[in-house]
């Protein structure tokens, strides 16, 4: 297992493979792939595990009736566009979701030996690029595997957006969200501890806290990244004064709320607590990076030279980072 605090999309790093398939040669393109479990949300802020039955499958059930117009779902301005496939190669069922890249956006074309050859020009007019990503269910407790072949591609907030928008809650205060899957360990010790003394947390621009939870704390990060600029990181951290080194129990266990609250969310980069953790008749202190325990896996996916990587190679790797999971988790 790897861990890493960034979560966003790692680049694509690419290094060519000896051999050949089909008198191909081949790229290996070296990726992480993330886990997650879906969650409620209740309007309380308070996150409870999904019961009742295989969530992926209800999520099929309410896309299969959708027309393509009510698959799109906009966030932030951007469109996405979802839909559930049945892989041939490895069988699979997973869920496909694009960014949606407006023509206005579309790159330039570059063709070896001639350089750029402006635009991008679609097969057919009216054409979009769309930015794939792809999550992959499995196992009994449903958790999701999630990659994007490409760089820089949906975050973890848009997925989220679409997943309440086909189930149709976004006009009600329960909504389903992503929790990242963490080091048991870690949220062990975040409930067994007695509070908090310190928190910091970074964000990136733009990113897009949760409507609730957190308690005060919690809605004072919601208020500071509702009044940043999307241009601009943002970084903040509490702890007690000099004047106030015991601190008080109502606002260590503020801050031990908040932590639980970063912890299970994907909307920091990077968050670091200070937690008091009862030993005999007294307290220690532990400090934990929240993302550094937050469970990732390596994977490669082998793409013919000059190609995107196609269905097959993507999900396969995937499926190689999955068996890493259930080998290690």
């Amino acid at each position: 297992m790897i861990t890493d605090p960034d979560t966003t999309w790692r680049p694509m790093e690419t290094a060519p493979r000896s051999g050949t398939t089909g008198g191909c040669k081949l790229t290996t393109v070296k990726k992480l792939v993330r886990f997650y479990e879906p969650r409620w949300l209740d309007g309380a802020g308070k996150r409870k595990a999904i019961t009742g039955g295989d969530f992926w499958a209800l999520l099929r059930s309410k896309i299969q009736p959708l027309t393509v117009a009510q698959r799109e779902c906009v966030f932030n301005g951007v469109t996405y566009f979802g839909e559930a496939r049945l892989a041939k190669k490895p069988a699979v069922n997973y869920v496909y979701l694009g960014r949606i890249r407006p023509a206005a956006d579309h790159p330039d074309g570059y063709r070896p030996n001639a350089g750029s050859i402006g635009p991008l020009t679609p097969a057919q007019a009216g054409d979009l690029i769309s930015e794939p990503s792809y999550l992959l269910p499995f196992g009994t407790q449903n958790f999701t595997a999630m990659l994007s072949p490409i760089t820089g591609a949906t975050r973890v907030p848009a997925v989220e957006r679409w997943l309440n928008h086909v189930f149709g809650l976004l006009p009600t205060p329960d909504q389903i969200v992503l929790s990242p899957i963490t080091d048991e360990k870690v949220l062990d010790k975040l409930q067994q501890a007695a509070g908090a003394t310190r928190l910091y947390v970074q964000m990136k621009p733009g990113a897009s806290v949760p409507q609730q939870g957190g308690g005060v704390v919690g809605g004072a990060i919601r208020n500071a990244a509702a009044n940043t600029n999307t241009e601009l990181a943002l970084e903040m951290s509490w702890s007690f004064g000099h004047g106030y080194a015991s601190g008080s129990q109502g606002w260590k266990n503020a801050l031990l709320q908040a932590a639980n609250f970063v912890a299970q969310g994907d909307f920091a980069s990077k968050a670091e607590v200070n937690m008091q953790i009862p030993e005999g008749n007294g307290l220690r202190t532990e400090i934990h990076d929240l993302f550094l325990d937050r469970v990732a896996f390596p994977t490669t996916i082998q793409v013919p030279a000059g190609q995107s990587p196609t269905e097959e190679s993507v999900l396969q790797g995937m499926q190689e980072a999955i068996e890493k999971f259930r080998k290690q988790m």
